[in-house]
């Protein structure tokens, strides 16, 4: 007598693998060699974003030296500054142990002459921007990071996009080739055939 196993499953296939407790579904060179890749990537955006941070650091504290702040009194009234620079300056004075200097500095759009405004001085005596803090350089850190971090991210985009397209073709070229076979005897339609 002549029948066919149920649900037509040869052996090895599907039940051959559920048996086995796998899938079929495997990672391919490509997908694993990509997240190695941003793997090490994040390690060093979080490496060089920490060194950043650090020296940016250092180097504010080192600004910061010796740098003052001192009241100063517009001699003119404020002007803009030429193209692209539009902030405003003018001429200022202020006396520090009992000497008088002048210097042209950015002061407030609103000022006017005869008003005070506070000039920060290097150690030299002459007139810098305000100090920075900490802040800054947490920022430099982060900023570094996130432009080494963005490498990956776009890796990994254009990676899941490769990888889902070459599914795509793969269920479809199964596909074609399960519907396109003629079912003429047990031979060709993958049936397993029992005697008995």
């Amino acid at each position: 007598m002549v029948g066919y196993a149920p649900g037509g499953l040869r052996p090895g296939g599907q039940a051959g693998e559920a048996a086995s407790g796998t899938t079929g579904r495997e990672f391919s060179p490509t997908a694993i060699t990509g997240t190695v890749i941003c793997l090490a990537l994040v390690l060093l955006a979080a490496v060089v974003g920490t060194v950043i941070a650090f020296d940016t650091a250092a180097t504010i504290r080192a600004e910061n030296v010796g740098r003052i702040a001192v009241s100063a009194t517009l001699t003119e009234y404020p002007h803009r500054a030429t193209p692209p620079d539009r902030r405003f300056r003018a001429q200022v004075e202020w006396t520090v142990d009992g000497r008088t200097a002048r210097a042209t500095v950015l002061v407030p759009h609103d000022a006017t002459r005869g008003s005070q405004v506070t000039v920060w001085l290097d150690a030299n005596g002459s007139p810098v921007g305000p100090p920075r803090d900490a802040w800054h350089a947490a920022m430099a850190g982060v900023g570094c990071g996130a432009v080494i971090l963005s490498v990956p991210i776009w890796g990994a985009l254009v990676l899941g996009r490769s990888v889902r397209r070459s599914e795509a073709c793969g269920h479809g070229s199964r596909g074609r080739g399960a519907g396109g076979g003629r079912t003429a005897g047990p031979e060709r339609n993958g049936s397993h055939v029992l005697e008995r």
